[in-house]
C-alpha cells in the first residue's frame, strides 16, 4: 500500500487537532479524518502538537486544563458524598460496636 503525500499527512493531523481542540473524542476524530482507530487519530494528533505544526499551542493547553478541570470537578463531587456503603455492611459495624468487639 503506497503512503500517502507529506502534505496530505500534515493536513489531515491538522485536522484531527483542530476536532481535539473543539472537544472531539480520538474515537470521533479516527471516524471524521478517516484514521483506522482511535490509537491513530490520538498518535496523529499527538505528533502535530510535538512537530508544533499547531500554531495554537497555548489554546491546545488551555482546552487540556479545562477538560482536565471538569474530570477533577466530577471525582470530587463523587468523593464529597463520601464512600458507598451497603447498610447491612453498616449495620452489621454498629452491632459490632455495641457489643464491644
Amino acid at each position: 500500500m503506497a503512503r500517502a503525500p507529506k502534505a496530505t499527512i500534515r493536513h489531515r493531523e491538522q485536522q484531527a487537532v483542530a476536532l481535539h481542540l473543539a472537544g472531539k473524542k480520538f474515537d470521533e476524530i479516527a471516524e471524521i479524518v478517516g484514521y483506522s482507530d482511535r490509537g491513530a487519530a490520538y498518535n496523529a494528533t499527538m505528533r502535530a502538537i510535538k512537530r508544533e505544526t499547531v500554531e495554537d499551542i497555548g489554546e491546545i493547553r488551555n482546552v487540556e486544563i479545562v477538560r482536565i478541570d471538569a474530570m477533577l470537578d466530577s471525582v470530587w463531587a463523587c468523593c464529597d458524598r463520601g464512600p458507598r456503603v451497603d447498610p447491612s455492611i453498616r449495620r452489621r459495624q454498629k452491632g459490632r460496636a455495641a457489643e464491644g468487639r
